[in-house]
């Protein structure tokens, strides 16, 4: 019971951790400086 409830709390942080990295990597991606096929390449994708 408490290594299925261990598991599943890391599982979720895993996820949480994951999601935070990428809106991180959105924000920094749409302030910094943007080279031009880099922003291309994210709007056909977006």
């Amino acid at each position: 019971m408490s290594l299925s409830s261990s598991g599943t709390r890391f599982y979720i942080m895993g996820v949480v951790a994951t999601c935070f990295a990428v809106n991180n990597l959105v924000v920094l991606h749409r302030l910094g400086p943007k080279p031009k096929v880099l922003d291309d390449g994210l709007k056909s994708v977006l």
